[in-house]
């Protein structure tokens, strides 16, 4: 996924492949595409070829799928400012492009999706920040870890008086 101010290399031609190249200050990697995100930039790039078709030569004419209404590269900063109107317009909260970053390595990890692969997709040099900065835990998953510890802590009682149900949070666990 393109940091916002990275350029994305998303030509016509990834609207009808599985993938799409990225061009980040990083390099340049293969991503797979989700096919709900290959039929909107296809879509995306049936548009583009309409525009081009009504403006004819006035439209600057790169193959990019995300250009100004003039064909032009969309900038970083136009891009926030769209991103947040259309938020605004859909009554979904505002975030920061790059917490959308974030919310992806979270849902991944949610989805059980190897770190190593969720690196990989997200574009990290080091498996390190995929670790360390990206994820978040779900509450569910800190209060189902607690009460597994819970419970090796509480081997040696009697196990039907200790369960994970009988798991009460202390005042220092969060809710």
């Amino acid at each position: 996924m393109p940091r916002a101010n990275d350029h994305a290399d998303l030509r016509a031609s990834a609207a009808n492949s599985n993938s799409a190249r990225v061009k980040t200050r990083a390099g340049r990697r293969t991503l797979p595409l989700l096919d709900l995100a290959r039929q909107a930039l296809a879509a995306q790039a049936s548009r583009q070829i309409a525009y081009q078709a009504e403006m004819g030569s006035a439209r600057q004419g790169n193959g990019l799928v995300f250009t100004t209404r003039t064909g032009r590269p969309v900038e970083p900063r136009n891009f926030v400012r769209s991103f947040r109107r259309i938020c605004g317009d859909h009554d979904i909260r505002v975030i920061t492009v790059h917490h959308v970053r974030h919310t992806v390595a979270s849902l991944l990890k949610d989805l059980h999706v190897p770190a190593r692969d969720a690196q990989a997709i997200l574009g990290h040099t080091r498996i390190s920040t995929t670790l360390e900065i990206y994820t978040d835990t779900a509450d569910a998953a800190k209060r189902d870890a607690l009460a597994r510890l819970h419970g090796l802590f509480n081997e040696s009682q009697d196990r039907s008086t200790v369960t994970e149900s009988s798991y009460k949070p202390g005042p220092g666990d969060q809710k």
